[in-house]
């Protein structure tokens, strides 16, 4: 049941904390303090991977809003695919031929993931939240991911349900699932 703290205990230790919106400075320090006296772990860096859709812009936003409740620091990561030419039967082109075209779409990637942490460190930093932004280059998303927290020391990964790719999964996309599967923090994930 929930405590005069504002806290949820589930069972087996668990305890859920209820996050309200971003408040004036007084009643966040007023509301850290509260989640502190309470013994509840406080995160203190934050994963949150992003393509830029809509619904992993929704994540970020989660992300940045617990991160100044919780007075933790945010590193975004956006991973830019590998470039891999897969062979058609009987079409084969020159590698001279494929290397500008490589450059070119990964130099526009690059722009791409470059311009989404900007964006989110923007976010961030206007609400008081220490953000650094990371571009990786994987055919693996939720190696980066898990990767990236090791390098980062999070302690948790705010991610988004599903991303451009839409629903691959039952319910989550293939990439969270995999995070969800192989990390060894917790996962927030955001519908």
């Amino acid at each position: 049941g929930a405590g005069a703290n504002g806290c949820d205990h589930i069972g087996g230790g668990l305890t859920h904390v209820k996050i309200p919106p971003p408040p004036e400075a007084q009643n966040q320090l007023i509301a850290r303090r509260q989640i502190t006296e309470a013994g509840v772990y406080m995160y203190r860096s934050i994963l949150v991977p992003t393509d830029g859709s809509k619904l992993s812009t929704r994540a970020v936003t989660q992300a940045v809003a617990f991160a100044r409740a919780t007075g933790a620091r945010l590193t975004t990561l956006c991973v830019m695919p590998e470039f891999l030419v897969r062979p058609t039967a009987g079409f084969t082109l020159p590698e001279s031929m494929l290397e500008p075209v490589r450059k070119q779409l990964e130099a526009e990637r690059r722009a791409e993931c470059q311009a989404i942490v900007d964006r989110v460190c923007t976010e961030a930093t206007a609400a008081g939240v220490a953000c650094a932004g990371v571009l990786a280059s994987s055919a693996a998303p939720y190696e980066a991911i898990i990767k990236q927290a090791t390098e980062s020391k999070c302690d948790l990964i705010i991610m988004a349900s599903h991303g451009r790719r839409g629903l691959q999964g039952m319910l989550l996309g293939s990439e969270t699932q995999k995070v969800l599967t192989h990390s060894k923090i917790p996962v927030l994930v955001v519908r």
